[in-house]
């Protein structure tokens, strides 16, 4: 039983070989955990980010690219003078049109955006582990005594990244993370 959790450097040297596109494998091997741990960590302690890249803001609607439709969000556009949806993104909940596209790499290995050759051009939702988070995330579900499913998961990290990402909110309650 000993060695059973992940350490902090453990998980540190998992986001830094991730991010070099290193296979889960060779990831193991380096740590000295199972293949399956190493997926699993990912998977499950991988948060979603809506951002775009450089020169480009968030867009995960499917028709992007061809959409015509124009100011379909009125007084509530991020531009003082009217754009094309596709430009401004603030229209994504507004548009009867949309479609959220879902990068098909993130349903394969590595299950996260690291080390991914399209990154500086995508416009769509990405995962990314964070050993820090995935770290203080995982304590305190042990210390709450219990466990969730990926789902149950991935339902909370959506309820709860943008808290503390956004508005610089700690897991921990009150504390502010600066």
């Amino acid at each position: 039983m000993k060695n059973k959790h992940l350490t902090i450097e453990q998980r540190r040297m998992i986001e830094r070989e991730l991010n070099d596109a290193t296979s889960f494998k060779r990831i193991s091997s380096i740590i000295g955990k199972d293949p399956s741990t190493v997926s699993k960590e990912a998977r499950k302690y991988s948060v979603s980010k809506r951002s775009g890249c450089y020169g480009k803001k968030f867009n995960n609607c499917l028709h992007r690219y061809s959409c015509k439709e124009y100011f379909v969000c009125g007084d509530e556009c991020n531009f003082k003078k009217p754009k094309l949806c596709a430009i401004c993104t603030s229209c994504l909940i507004y548009c009867s049109n949309f479609i959220e596209e879902i990068c098909p790499h993130l349903s394969n290995p590595p299950y996260v955006c690291h080390g991914c050759h399209l990154l500086t051009s995508c416009t769509l939702s990405k995962r990314v582990y964070d050993a820090i988070f995935a770290n203080q995330f995982y304590r305190l579900m042990i210390s709450a005594g219990f466990s969730i499913s990926e789902d149950e998961f991935a339902f909370l990290d959506n309820l709860i990244s943008p808290l503390i990402k956004n508005q610089e909110q700690s897991i921990h309650g009150g504390e502010d993370v600066m």
